[in-house]
């Protein structure tokens, strides 16, 4: 699978969720309290099932 991203994390205390193939993390993700906070240098849009995995997990809350 072939993705475009722009970089990569050097460091993280998060959890990595993608690699690319040199296993650099591309995504990465930290909770933080009741929510988590999930950081990509990845330029392509979400997949339909990422995007249903954040709405079926997620709850409501005032920014």
């Amino acid at each position: 699978m072939s993705i475009e991203f722009d970089g990569y994390f050097t460091e993280t205390d998060g959890d990595v969720l993608f690699r690319d193939e040199k296993g650099n993390p591309l995504m990465v993700s930290k909770k933080i309290g009741d929510g988590i906070i999930i950081a990509t240098t990845i330029h392509e849009y979400p997949s339909g099932d990422f995007l249903k995995w954040m709405v079926e997990t997620g709850k409501r809350n005032k920014i």
